[in-house]
This record gives C-alpha cells, structure tokens and sequence, in this order.
C-alpha cells in the first residue's frame, strides 16, 4: 500500500539521522541533565530464540521496572499465549535509561534502535506488540520506527500505548506525541485525561483512543491517574490482543476516541 511505502521511506530517513545525530544528542542532554555518560548505559539484549514467531515486550514508565500491576499484565499476557512455542512475553526492565526525566527520549532512542536491530534478524517473527506506559512510549515508538526500517519482511506490528507521555527533551524526535502508533498496523491508546502529568492527558492521532477517564473502578483507585490506564488494561485484557490481526483500524479508527464506561 502507498502509505506503509511513504512511512517506509521516513523510517529509513529518521533512522538515518539518528545514527547521525545521537551521538550530539547524548553529549546534549549529558550537559543538561548531568546523568550517566552514554558509555555507561547498558542495552540488555532480548535474546530470543531464531524461530520466535510472535514477541510481546513491555515497557514501563519511570520509576516503574518491578511494579506488581505491570507484572500482572506480564503474568495476564503468558496465560492467554496458547501454543507457547514460538511465543514470548519479555517485560524489559529500562530503568537505566528512564531514570531521568529530561534524558528519557534521547535514552529511548539508544535502546530502541539496538532492539529494533535484534528483532529486524528474525526472520521466522510474524507478529509483534508492544505495550508501553507513559515515558515508555518514546522507546516504542523508536523501536517501531527502526525495525520497519530495517526488517525485510516487517512482522504485523500491534502497539498499545498507556497514558503515553508526549514531552519534547532533548533527544526527541517526535515532540509532543506526534506520530506515536503511525508505523503499526494497529495502534490503541489509554488515556486518563485528569491526572496532573504534563502531555499525558492528550489523544493520539494516529492510533484509536480509549478514554479511560469515567471508567468504571477509576473513582475508587487510590493510585495516581496517570497510573489508571495501565491498571484499566490489565482489566480488559484478553485474547483479542494476543490474535495477530484481530483487532484493525476499519473497526477502530485512527485518530478517533471511544469513551469507556
């Protein structure tokens, strides 16, 4: 389709200028934030197996590797994974990289270009998800962009974004959420929109928004709202988004809000 060709093409560009560029970017937001040189920060691999057909990876937000309810959705995924061979569920602990907020999406970038390169060798994968809260989705979004870059046959990629937080740093590429879930072939949103984190409250325009906000059980959560969507998620998760293809933009279109109940 002329579209996945165009998002190809702009892939290709934005991956080329980040190997370009990082290397300033990381000199950048070392001077401003005073965190950990680049040398320091360690990309764990995925080291999955040749013949992994469909991976499921989960990023959390900052201050979130460990966290019982993202562990839950970890546990959620492996239980509706039915004939596991071939199928994995990695919840990937980035804490190295999301441990400063104005380092974040110059980290992601690092982390999402060193994995999008290990999935791009898999030739037998056929389908991946990618989950990310808040801070996260900068590392998604990276990770998607590079492997459709760089893979020869792209899997069917299916990417959900929780409470996605859009700040421009530096190291950014995409600024305030632009363009979060355009190289998927399904993309969905959670959104709370009443928490107090800055750029987390906005829908997305190129993947179907879920508007969590009046959902059921939110007025009874006692933890933050920006922590809300991950939380609703684990609730509502079912096969649907484990079945590659199951669930396409001409039932949910980009771009458009569904409010929740």
């Amino acid at each position: 389709m002329e579209w996945k060709a165009a998002l190809r093409f702009e892939a290709q560009f934005i991956f080329v200028q980040r190997v370009a560029s990082l290397g300033l970017l990381m000199i950048l937001s070392g001077c401003a934030f005073g965190a950990r040189d680049i040398e320091d920060l360690h990309v764990e691999p995925l080291a999955l197996r040749p013949d992994t057909q469909l991976v499921v990876l989960l990023f959390h937000g900052r201050d979130r590797a460990g966290d019982p309810v993202w562990e839950d959705v970890a546990e959620r995924f492996e239980t509706l994974l039915t004939d596991p061979p071939g199928r994995v569920v990695v919840n990937y602990d980035w804490s190295d990289g999301s441990d400063m907020p104005g380092r974040a999406a110059a980290n992601a970038a690092l982390y999402g270009e060193s994995l999008a390169e290990e999935l791009a060798a898999l030739d037998s994968l056929t389908h991946v998800h990618l989950v990310a809260h808040s801070a996260g989705s900068y590392l998604i979004n990276d990770l998607c962009q590079v492997y459709r870059a760089l893979a020869e046959n792209p899997a069917f990629i299916e990417m959900t974004f929780l409470d996605p937080f859009g700040n421009m740093a530096v190291g950014s590429a995409d600024g305030v959420g632009r363009r979060y879930g355009a190289c998927a072939d399904f993309a969905s949103a959670y959104i709370n929109t009443d928490d107090n984190v800055p750029t987390t409250n906005t829908y997305l325009a190129d993947a179907h928004n879920f508007d969590v906000t009046g959902s059921a059980g939110r007025k009874d959560y006692s933890v933050s709202g920006h922590d809300w969507p991950v939380r609703y998620f684990l609730d509502v998760l079912d096969g649907d988004q484990v079945r590659p293809g199951a669930r396409q933009h001409t039932q949910w279109p980009r771009g458009q809000v569904s409010a929740v109940d």
